[in-house]
């Protein structure tokens, strides 16, 4: 082995050019594979950081071609309301929002997310100060509005102040009462500053589909069982609203 060592030195040493290549070259597969590797244990291998992230589902509005798009707000009002084989649903806004956060000083521009109140219990997480607004708070026409906000936005922008929830701040120029703070690693949807009700309506337009939808499986219920009862919600709404 040692022989075999001296004799590799020695030929590097009279072909720099090669072992420098060759060097790069083994240096470019190792972080390649370790890139290829860090993608495919993140996205397929490591589990959801949720409660129980195998009973988490998306659903997606189909045409007849398979071809899928977001819900729109009175779709997936009808649908939390009939089905049975999803323990809860949730709905969040999925085109991104953007609004400048005023509460006396700077103002500051933030992602401020519209998601359904049921979003923390259909994720199983919790607020680590304070609460998440409620049904009740997340319904069109409410005057008092609520926002909950991310780990970062309270220690950046209020020092981690203990007693933030009550406060009130504005986004874009309207008033808005803190009702909680997100545990630091809550990151949902990715790059989530805050949250705000999305107070889904009924009575908007069925073709504005920008709604994300996930849920939880109820207890006992497969995936094939909530399959099923889809097709079957999705038939009715068909027939209902052509």
């Amino acid at each position: 082995m040692l022989q075999d060592l001296r004799y590799a030195l020695r030929s590097l040493r009279r072909k720099p050019l090669v072992a420098a290549f060759a060097v790069v070259t083994l240096g470019l597969g190792i972080g390649g594979a370790s890139a290829v590797f860090s993608v495919v244990e993140a996205v397929l291998l490591r589990p959801l950081p949720f409660r129980e992230p195998d009973r988490l589902v998306r659903i997606w509005e189909v045409t007849r071609d398979s071809d899928r798009f977001s819900f729109s707000e009175p779709n997936y009002l009808d649908l939390r309301a009939e089905s049975r084989a999803l323990q809860r649903l949730a709905a969040y806004n999925d085109l991104g929002a953007s609004a400048v956060l005023a509460d006396g000083g700077e103002p500051q521009r933030i992602a401020a997310v519209p998601v359904s109140a049921s979003l923390p219990d259909v994720l199983g997480v919790r607020p680590q100060v304070g609460r998440m607004f409620s049904d009740d708070e997340d319904r069109p026409g409410m005057a008092e509005r609520r926002i909950v906000l991310s780990d970062g936005v309270w220690r950046r922008r209020f020092g981690a102040d203990p007693e933030i929830v009550g406060r009130l701040v504005t986004l874009d120029g309207e008033p808005y009462v803190v009702t909680g703070v997100m545990p630091a690693r809550f990151d949902f949807p990715g790059g989530a500053d805050a949250w705000i009700p999305l107070a889904a309506d009924p009575r908007s337009d069925r073709g504005d589909k920008d709604l994300a939808v996930i849920g939880r499986l109820a207890s006992g219920a497969t995936l094939a069982q909530l399959g099923g009862e889809l097709r079957e919600i999705a038939r009715r709404m068909s027939d209902k609203h052509p």
